[in-house]
């Protein structure tokens, strides 16, 4: 599957962990980010895309809609049915993991409490999902 051109979507409610992803992003050279903060609003934006996101990081503890749900939600939409979906959660459980892949994430990843943990971990989800074939290591 090619990596889809678009923004990076980032769907977390929590501020401290939303700046933390943001700075972690930017210092990883990515620049085009949407932020939103709970499951409606995710929804909205994905149904009133008019392309593909290139990068979906979405909290599955979200106010008004859970992650589950909007995933299964976007999951049909055009300008997400090829993009990149990595599901996170404090709760690293094999069960939530589980789900989470069989919702139709590509990848899940446990949210750390301690931030230099969290910032390699974002380190390691856009190195795989956001390099373009052209920037990729030989």
């Amino acid at each position: 599957m090619d990596i889809p051109a678009g923004p990076v979507v980032l769907i977390e409610d929590d501020g401290d962990t939303e700046q933390l992803v943001l700075r972690r992003l930017r210092k990883a050279g990515v620049g085009d980010v949407v932020v939103l903060r709970d499951g409606q609003e995710a929804i909205e934006w994905f149904r009133s895309a008019t392309g593909p996101a290139q990068l979906v990081l979405l909290d599955i503890k979200l106010p008004r809609i859970d992650g589950f749900a909007v995933l299964k939600e976007i999951r049909g939409f055009d300008c997400t049915r090829d993009s990149r979906v990595v599901m996170f959660s404090s709760d690293g459980s094999v069960e939530t993991a589980t789900r989470a892949l069989a919702c139709g994430a590509d990848d899940f990843a446990v949210k750390p409490v301690d931030n230099a943990e969290l910032s390699a971990t974002i380190c390691g989800i856009v190195t795989r999902f956001c390099l373009t074939p052209a920037s990729a290591p030989a």
